[in-house]
């Protein structure tokens, strides 16, 4: 069986609709937690609508920001993203909580 690439793409494009619905229909709202673990360490848990390439993006600004994250978990469900792991800063400064949170929410608005 031969799938061609234009229904491929049509496939791809059908599941980002349907994801983007689900997201709606479910009410899931995009949100960042972030907890304090030691020093430049924390833990973060992440919330965003589940597009194509969205994860990436959202790991390279994470990386460009000065962020390596360790032991990351991802779950999809009803066309959202769940992402949590532990973070830590690479270039040893340490930022208040609230200030991590709201950079990190300017990064997910970015995405």
């Amino acid at each position: 069986m031969d799938v061609s690439i234009e229904e491929e793409k049509n496939k791809k494009q059908s599941d980002e609709e349907v994801s983007a619905e689900e997201t709606k229909q479910s009410d899931i709202k995009e949100d960042v937690v972030v907890s304090g673990i030691d020093g430049d360490k924390f833990w973060v848990k992440i919330v965003i609508e589940k597009r194509r390439g969205r994860f990436t993006r959202l790991l390279e600004a994470m990386a460009s920001y000065g962020f390596n994250l360790s032991d990351p978990s991802v779950t999809t469900s009803n066309g959202a993203f769940l992402v949590t792991s532990q973070v830590e800063g690479i270039y040893g400064d340490s930022l208040p909580i609230h200030q991590i949170r709201e950079l990190l929410l300017g990064i997910i608005r970015e995405t």
